[in-house]
């Protein structure tokens, strides 16, 4: 069997060739009855809350601000925010009263002509949008602080309108257990420092405690910090295994995002066995290695210690708009950057959580990266090994590891939720 990736230049891998080779990936799935779900329907019949017309009528709301990601997230932007917006109009509120506010959490800020194909003509020519920026605090108002003493600063808009609601996409997640829900505000509308510092608490505890679960501690201090913003009500899909809507998941940002996870559990976890070698694409999170770096995450859970993870993703822009500040050391084993963090070494916290994403693997085995967009000697300034191709790479580790070594590929790694044969594997 020839396995194709999900990118042209990548082309495939023969698998009975590869012997002993086992191919993963997550479920296709389908609606209900193989119907099309109806989202004004999922809006009017919600999870744990009235319908969305009654509660921004009992909030006398005039202003509502729509919190939606932005072009690194698959969600269908364009077909959901039409109804949505259909809705809000038939609630009293106009066009001019409605803000959409890219919750781009610490990603660069999209352009015109992105916004304008994210999120369509009936949105993006007929009410406001804004880029968040993490990084101007003249933009964001004060929350408090966290537990830790770290500033919960949020993006003003939050004050300055009645009604915040958020529409986006679950998803297994490393950080979060699962995107959707609460993760539109934190970190998607925050201040820096906050989203740093939650994200580095999840970048030390093992993958297994958070990926694919609902309730961890990390996504319960963004749910705090999403309920002193004000978010009152979550539209929220699941995809299929094709990119199609699989379910909506409308209302309380709890309990609808909570439904969604297990409709998305339901479809990408995945039984598999350890392997020495661990092929992954990182399709849909390619446009860096900043977003790419999801799918070794995921493979993470799945190579045997000491093992290879081979990332395939085409990266056209490069590392990331951080690329300045990942070569200031590179790539690193995940202790010794922990120690540069302890020691003040490295202070840019977001950074660090980057490198940690791929410091797990260095620490524990080894990573090779097949990527265009990231040059043999871009890969050699930052400490990555890279290779010519997805055959050559799967070469090179079992000349290390042993000609007998087994090859697993994750296709579309980023959708699934690895559960290893014998292991205890904890539910979301």
């Amino acid at each position: 069997m020839i396995h194709r990736f999900p990118y042209a230049w990548a082309g495939g891998l023969d698998t009975e060739a590869l012997a002993p080779c086992r191919l993963y990936g997550p479920r296709a799935g389908e609606a209900a009855g193989g119907a099309v779900p109806d989202l004004r329907q999922s809006l009017l019949r919600p999870i744990g809350s009235p319908p969305l017309p009654e509660m921004l009528r009992a909030a006398s709301a005039r202003r509502v601000l729509i919190l939606a990601d932005d072009l690194t997230r698959p969600t269908p932007q364009p077909s959901m925010l039409a109804p949505l917006l259909e809705l809000i109009g038939e609630a009293g509120i106009a066009e001019r009263d409605v803000t959409v506010l890219v919750a781009t959490g610490l990603h660069r800020p999209m352009s015109g002509g992105e916004i304008g194909v994210r999120f369509g003509p009936r949105v993006a020519g007929r009410v406001r949008v804004v880029n968040h920026d993490a990084y101007d605090e003249a933009a964001l108002v004060s929350l408090g602080v966290s537990p830790d003493g770290t500033p919960i600063l949020v993006n003003r808009l939050v004050r300055e309108h009645d009604f915040t609601l958020s529409v986006g996409c679950i998803e297994p997640h490393r950080v979060a257990g699962f995107s959707g829900g609460a993760k539109m505000v934190q970190p998607g509308i925050c201040g820096e420092r906050i989203t740093s510092a939650l994200h580095w608490r999840a970048w030390l505890m093992e993958g297994g405690e958070i990926y694919g679960k609902a309730d961890n501690p990390v996504r319960r201090g963004m749910e705090e910090i999403a309920d002193r913003a004000g978010l009152r009500f979550i539209v929220n899909v699941v995809l299929d295994g094709g990119g199609r809507p699989y379910g909506y998941f409308c209302g309380d940002p709890r309990a609808a995002f909570r439904a969604g996870c297990e409709a998305s559990r339901s479809l990408c976890a995945a039984e598999v066995e350890r392997a020495d070698i661990v092929v992954a694409d990182s399709h849909p999170f390619d446009i860096d290695l900043w977003q790419a770096c999801k799918a070794v995450s995921v493979a993470e859970l799945v190579v045997r210690p000491g093992g290879t993870v081979v990332l395939v993703t085409p990266c056209p822009e490069g590392l990331s708009r951080h690329a300045p500040r990942i070569r200031e050391t590179g790539y690193l084993p995940a202790s010794e950057v922990v120690r540069r963090v302890e020691c003040g070494e490295i202070r840019d916290l977001a950074t660090a959580c980057h490198l940690m994403s791929l410091g797990r693997i260095l620490e524990r085995g080894e990573l090779l990266v097949v990527s265009p967009g990231l040059a043999p000697d871009l890969c050699r300034e930052v400490g990555l090994r890279s290779a010519a191709g997805v055959q050559e790479a799967v070469r090179t580790a079992r000349a290390r590891l042993g000609r007998e070594a087994d090859v697993a590929i994750l296709g579309k790694a980023c959708a699934m939720i690895p559960c290893v044969q014998g292991e205890e594997g904890g539910k979301g």
